[in-house]
Parts: C-alpha cells; structure tokens; sequence
C-alpha cells in the first residue's frame, strides 16, 4: 500500500504549508512518532509506520476499523466516543493541540502509556481528528528499576509506624495524594486507597479546634519551605480521638509544585499516659507546694539527703543557720561542727546526717555550730531515716533548733547554758551538708526541677550582670550629676537624660528575662494559658522599636488601626524578645512592620545581621539554644526564641525564621481581630 493510501492523503498541493502532498504524506509516514487519523464516525483513516511498530497493528488490518476497538482499552472507549460526538455536534474541542498523558492499547492486549497530541480538522470530507502519539514508556532496564525502587519504599513505609505519605499542591491550588501507605486504615479509619481517591479525606479528618493551627503551620512549611511539624488531633471514621504528630518535609517540584514527604504517627497512647502523668504531677506539686509552704514555716533547720549522703533539700532556715544563700550553702561543712566536751571538729562520717543515714539514733542532741567569722550556736538536732516499705534506705532528714549564741568556746563559764542543755551530751548535728551541696555537679539533680535551675543559671548570667551594670553606670552617672543652673553647661545634662535611657533600657530588658522566666516555669509546669483580646499593633510595634539600642535606626510600618487577637502581654514579650535578638546577633532591628494578610496578622522583624547558620536553623526556637554566631551567641539567655515560639502558639499563632540576602527577617503570624 502506498503512503498517501496509508496516512489518507490525497494528492494535490497542501493549501497551508504550499508543499506537495505527497511530499507532506511522506514525512508522516516516516515521521518517528505515530501518526492516526480518524474520520466523524471514529473509523481509522491514516495510520502511518511509526503506528504499525507501536500498536502492533498493520495499516491493511486497521484502516476503516473504529480506533476505540483498536488501540483505546475497553474501559476507556466510552469516554472516547462521546467526546469524539461532542466536537462533532458543537464543532469545538478543548484539547486542541495540547499534550496529554493517556493509556493506550496494543494488538497484544498490553496497556501503555501515551502523549497524544490531538487537533481536529473539518475539509472537504469532513469532519476529521489527526493525533500524534508517543510511547511514554520508560525503557526496560529503567522501568524494571523504578519497580524496584517502588517496592523497596513501599516496603519501607509498611514497617515504618505511622502513616507515610506523599502529597502535592499544584501551582493552581489541585490538590492530590500520590501516595499513602495501608497505616491510614488504622489511623483515620479509611483506606489507604480511599484517600489516594479523594485528597480532602485526611485534611478533613483533622479535629475542628485544631485545624486553625493545621492550616497555619502547612501554610509556614510551604511558605517557607520549612519543615512542617505540627502536633494535634484527628477524627476517626469510628468517632474516636486520635492524637497524632505529622512530620513531612517540603521541596518544589520543577513545575511549581511543592510536594511534601511525611508521617503521621500514631501518639494517642503516649498523650493518654502523658495526660496520666500530668495529673499525678499536678497532685504531686500540690502535695509539695503543701510541704515546701509547711517547711519553710518552721523555725528549725531541716536538711534531707539522698542514700548516697548527697544533700538534696535545705529549708529557708537552714540556709539562714548555716549562712548560706543561692540553692547550696557555702559555709557550714564538718569542720564547723565542734564538740561542746571537748571543743574538736567533728569528723566527716561522724556528723548527724551520716551517723542517721547509717541507722544510729539522733534524737535531742547538742552541739555547737562554729563557723570562722560568725558567732558560735548551740543546736539541739533530731534525726530520722527514711526507708521504704521494702526496708530499702532511701535517705535520711534532720532538723536542728538554734537554742541561743555562744559567747565564748566550749569550756568558758559563761556560755549561759540553760539547764536543759547537758555539756556531756553526744555531738548531733550535720553541717557538713553545706559542702556536699556546694561540691555536687552541677546538673547532678535528679528531677525536671534541678536541671531547669542549673540551666537558668547558666543562661541567664551573663545577661543579668550585662543590665546590671547598665543600671550602675547610668546610676553612678545621676549621683555625680551636677544640674547646668550649677555648672553652666547644659552637656552635664544631656549626659544625664543619656544615662537615664541607658538605666530605663536595662530595667525592661530585667522586666523582659523575668518574663521570660516566669514564662518558661509556666510552660514547664502546664500553665501556660493565653488570655487574648483585640489588641492593637502599631503601639506595640513603636513600644518594641524602643527597646532597642539605637531605636531611631528602627523603622516601623503598620496601619494604625490594625488589630490581632492576642493577649497584650504577649504580644510585647514577643516584640521585646525579637528586638533582643537581633541587638545580640545582628547589631539591631532594621524593621518592624506589621500587615494584614487574610484572617491573620503577619508581624515581621528584620535585620541586616549575617544570619542563622544552616546548621543552626533546626534547632531555633528550642529552649537554651541560640541564635547566630557561636562566638557571639553566648552572650544571650537562650530562652527568648523559645520563649516566643511558645507564647505565639499559645495565641495559636505561628512564627517562622527567613534569611534574606544581607540579613534575616523573623515573622510572626497572629489572629486578626474580628469586627
């Protein structure tokens, strides 16, 4: 059969290209794609060499025959042939010229994927469709990797506990789910199948008091192509709460797409037992604040230590006995304790609380409390060790009553001993605790409480001296002040007001750690609760541009009748705590600017620092870590970007770090304000 037969072409000149047609059926028929044409009816009118090698099909065998018999799988014709009926009746097709991604059909039965070009032309015959089509088959080796790299992931994500995922967002907003492993059916209650089907099922299923905080921290991921962790609940299809924790990683796809990689696991059981814990916690604090409230009443000193003899409580009293300040004494070891008989030190494992530690009876001893430059006491000391109902030795506590001061040593005839108090009496009493606290470890604490102290005070420091200093510098400039009616020279003045700001910036940056502080034990304890209301944004804006070193290189841009929904407090914390940061890392804010950005209130901190290493990104807002430049990074608390992180989501807010070139910028996404 010759070409033109073949392609359906007669002869003539093309009216368009003004090229011989049978020289435009020629390069058709040796075109390297496959050429089909079809009439109206959906009958094969050309089929050129590309086709035959592609479909298996040759062109006698085909030519006249329906294509949807012939290359469209069965459970696709129908579509086919009522959209071939809907360009005939209208005249009109959408999918002129574009490429599509369509399966096809070989002679074999073997279904394959296609890109079909499709355009319709209406001549002389009729209407008639012209497509070109191009095997998007993979090669061999390449497909039989890609299988295998599919059922190695999907392996993967069989094992892994949790539900595992791949989902898109198109640049148009399409949302699709290209894969999701079997866990789905255990977590949400629907198929795995189910939700590749329908991409609103597992977004839906989220909790309605949290999907707010879902939407805000999906939009921060995709904004910034941060990673998306976000802890919450979802509903199952049976009813049940479910707490989950989603962890997916985003990346732009070439087309504009982003797609994000994650899991969502299953932590019902661990909220349950934390919930358990909490509320032991919580009736254990109480139990405890009752005990600290009743022990820091008494008058005695009482001292409690570990079964290793390591002191792990000291009383106000007992603090004030042994002339101790801070969480350990720093006077009051052995030596300091004198036998009133014969006026030696009192050896180290002879002291009260290793003689009760070690079983013996201390019950309404005396001895004498001789610390180098105090005056010297006479204590009377019980003891008592304690054990658990297995006999165990969990520790041992004793207390002490400061009966009076003595004048002179042991043997002096006018102590003014009363006659309750027997010379002769056995050494009991244990100062030698204030030692074993002072030479502990630091961080050597047992309990959430001592290694929050331990890092407080390693944090918090340096920046405590740094603004004390400011306040006596600034104070030491005041006292020698002398007013120009004395001096003549309004200088002395100007230095004045001068030192005065300096003091008034540091007494709000103390406020500002305060905060922080009692922020910090607030959310370590489960206290942490917001009170928001219609606040107001510019004024904190300026109030924050105030805080900062050089508060007239800040500029701040806000409508002055924008309004977020926050607590007010909060909100300058959080504005204080930014300008802070880049004060310490990036020689001061260059911006504050605040806009309306749909429901929420966006508030943006920028400077022209170097920024975050890379390294250092993950870690941001974690608590005592810090920002910047290890070398300068020290110099901060290393709670304040934690601190703003959580009172932001307690606003059920979010905040988000961005490196701009030559600087940073920090933006906090809030509520707005209704009405």
């Amino acid at each position: 059969m010759d070409a033109p037969h073949r392609t359906g072409h007669a002869g003539g000149t093309h009216p368009r290209l003004g090229v011989d047609d049978a020289l435009l059926a020629h390069a058709v028929e040796t075109a390297p794609g496959a050429f089909v044409s079809i009439d109206g009816a959906g009958c094969i009118t050309g089929w050129n060499a590309a086709s035959e090698a592609l479909f298996g099909w040759t062109a006698t065998e085909v030519l006249g025959r329906a294509l949807a018999q012939t290359i469209v799988p069965p459970e696709h014709r129908d579509d086919h042939l009522a959209g071939v009926a809907r360009v005939a009746q209208t005249g009109r097709s959408e999918l002129r010229g574009r490429e599509l991604a369509l399966p096809g059909m070989t002679s074999s039965g073997e279904r394959i994927p296609l890109t079909v070009t499709i355009w319709p032309s209406d001549g002389p015959d009729g209407l008639r469709f012209h497509a070109h089509l191009r095997d998007a088959r993979p090669d061999a080796a390449s497909r039989r990797a890609v299988e295998h790299e599919q059922s190695r992931f999907e392996r993967l994500a069989r094992v892994v506990p949790g539900v595992v995922y791949t989902f898109v967002l198109d640049e148009d907003g399409e949302a699709r789910y290209d894969y999701v492993s079997p866990a789905c059916a255990e977590v949400y209650g629907f198929t795995a199948e189910e939700a590749l089907a329908d991409a609103s099922l597992m977004p839906g299923a989220v909790h309605p008091d949290d999907r707010a905080s879902f939407r805000r921290a999906t939009w921060i991921s995709g904004a910034a192509l941060e990673e998306l962790r976000w802890s919450g609940r979802v509903v199952h299809r049976d009813g049940t709460v479910r707490h989950v924790a989603i962890t997916s990683r985003p990346t732009l796809q070439p087309g504009g797409a982003t797609e994000w990689c994650g899991v969502v696991e299953d932590r019902t059981e661990q909220a349950d037992a934390a919930r358990t814990i909490a509320q032991q916690g919580d009736r254990l604090e109480r139990e405890q604040a009752i005990l600290d409230a009743a022990l820091a009443s008494l008058s005695q000193a009482v001292v409690a230590c570990d079964a290793e003899g390591r002191v792990t409580y000291l009383n106000d009293a007992a603090h004030r006995l042994y002339g101790s300040t801070g969480t350990g004494p720093h006077r009051g070891a052995a030596h300091d304790l004198v036998d009133p008989t014969t006026g030696a030190p009192v050896p180290d494992d002879r002291t009260p609380l290793r003689r009760t530690l070690a079983g013996e009876s201390v019950d309404g001893v005396r001895v004498d409390l001789a610390p180098a430059g105090l005056p010297r006491r006479r204590l009377v000391v019980d003891g008592r060790r304690l054990t658990s109902e297995a006999g165990e030795v969990l520790g041992a506590v004793v207390s002490a009553r400061d009966v009076g001061a003595l004048l002179g040593g042991p043997h002096d005839a006018g102590l003014g001993v009363g006659p309750d108090l027997d010379p002769e009496a056995d050494l009991h009493v244990d100062a030698q605790v204030t030692a074993e606290a002072s030479a502990a470890p630091e961080g050597s604490g047992s309990g959430p409480a001592d290694r929050l102290t331990a890092e407080l005070r390693q944090s918090l420091g340096w920046r405590v001296d740094q603004q004390l200093d400011a306040v006596r510098w600034g104070l030491e400039v005041a006292r020698s002040h002398r007013g120009p009616a004395d001096t003549g020279d309004p200088g002395e003045h100007e230095a004045l007001l001068r030192a005065l700001a300096v003091v008034g910036r540091a007494v709000e940056r103390l406020d500002g750690l305060h905060r922080d502080v009692w922020s910090l034990v607030a959310l370590e304890t489960g206290r942490l609760v917001a009170q928001p209301s219609a606040t107001p944004v510019a004024p904190a804006l300026r109030a924050a541009a105030a805080l900062a070193q050089d508060p007239g290189s800040v500029r701040v841009e806000c409508p002055e009748d924008l309004r977020a929904w926050v607590q007010p407090e909060h909100l300058h914390q959080v504005l204080a705590n930014l300008v802070s940061n880049a004060d310490e890392h990036a020689g001061g804010p260059t911006v504050l600017r605040a806009s309306l950005a749909g429901d929420h209130v966006l508030v943006d901190v920028e400077d022209a620092g170097d920024g975050v290493p890379d390294a250092r990104r993950g870690q941001l807002f974690r608590k005592l870590t810090r920002a910047g430049d290890p070398a300068t990074a020290a110099r901060g608390t290393a709670l304040g970007l934690h601190v703003v992180r959580q009172l932001t989501e307690a606003n059920q807010g979010a905040v988000a770090y961005q490196a701009l070139p030559g600087g940073s910028r920090f933006v906090v996404s809030l509520p707005a304000a209704r009405g």
